[in-house]
């Protein structure tokens, strides 16, 4: 059975191509896909970083440190920014915001839309505890302790 072909897909073919004449330098690697045949969250550069990248393998928002084969960036956050800006914004005349992100591209814990803020998991868009905050007298500080209050409850 033949397997589909997709971005991911050429883009290994070209790696095993390029592998088998040993024109593959030493921190490259073979691009990964998801079920859906589609990029991976995130790319890493051993010793060095790992980053989000888009389904289509485009670098997005989100960096951190490689630190070994098992890593893990699920990168909901920098994705979901990605959709937005591809489906949403260039719809509307104005500037769509979207959720705050980390610097690893997930979810900021703290969540808020005008004066309401929600607890949010930061790997997913699912949000735990919905509380009613006056920011004028609610610190990003208090706020992020409440939702870690709630995360471990």
């Amino acid at each position: 059975m033949a397997r589909e072909t997709t971005a991911v897909s050429v883009d290994q073919d070209v790696f095993d191509a390029r592998a088998s004449r040993g024109e593959v330098g030493a921190l490259e690697r073979r691009p990964y896909c998801d079920a859906k045949g589609r990029f991976v969250a995130f790319d890493c550069v051993p010793t060095q970083t790992c980053f989000c990248q888009s389904e289509e393998g485009e670098r997005l928002f989100g960096e951190v440190l490689y630190t070994g084969p098992l890593q893990n960036m699920p990168c909901g956050c920098s994705r979901f920014n990605e959709q937005i800006r591809k489906l949403i914004s260039t719809k509307v005349p104005f500037p769509v915001p979207g959720p705050r992100c980390t610097a690893d591209g997930n979810f900021n814990p703290v969540q808020c839309i005008d004066r309401i803020c929600y607890c949010m998991i930061q790997t997913s868009i699912y949000f735990l505890k919905y509380f009613g905050q006056n920011l004028l007298t609610t610190t990003q500080r208090r706020a992020t302790t409440a939702c870690k209050k709630k995360q471990r409850s």
